[in-house]
C-alpha cells in the first residue's frame, strides 16, 4: 500500500491564517443598494413624499428613483442628491459600504443629526 503524503500542520495553519487575514471584498449590486436606501429611508422620522419611488417593489428601476443617479452600465448608484427634501433623522442606518462608486452625496438643507458613520 502506498503512503499518502501528509501536509505538515504548520503549513496548513499558515495557509488558514493567510486566508483569514485577506480583506473581504464587499460586493454590491443595484438590489443591495436599493435595499440599503429603503432601510435608511425607513429609519428617518420624516422624508419628502417625492421619495415614494424608493421602494423594494420598484427595485428594478433604481436608476429612475428620485434623487438617484447611476453611473456606468452596472446600474450602481454614483450620485445621491437629497438637497432640501425635509429629511429628518440620522445617517446611522445608511450603509455606506454598499455604495463603492458613490461620487456625490448631497444632503444640504435637511434636518439630519449625529455623526457620519
Amino acid at each position: 500500500m502506498k503512503a499518502v503524503p501528509r501536509i505538515p500542520f504548520s503549513l496548513l495553519f499558515g495557509i488558514l491564517l493567510l486566508l483569514t487575514l485577506l480583506p473581504l471584498k464587499i460586493t454590491s449590486s443595484p438590489r443591495t443598494q436599493a435595499e440599503a436606501l429603503v432601510k435608511w429611508k425607513n429609519s428617518l422620522s420624516s422624508a419628502d413624499p417625492s421619495l415614494s419611488s424608493w421602494s423594494l417593489s420598484n427595485v428594478n428601476n433604481l436608476c429612475n428613483w428620485t434623487s438617484i443617479v447611476c453611473g456606468d452600465s452596472t446600474g450602481e448608484v454614483s450620485q445621491i442628491h437629497l438637497s432640501s427634501l425635509n429629511l429628518t433623522g440620522t445617517l446611522d442606518e445608511f450603509d455606506f459600504s454598499q455604495f463603492r462608486n458613490l461620487t456625490a452625496f448631497n444632503l444640504n438643507n435637511n434636518n439630519l443629526l449625529g455623526t457620519i458613520p
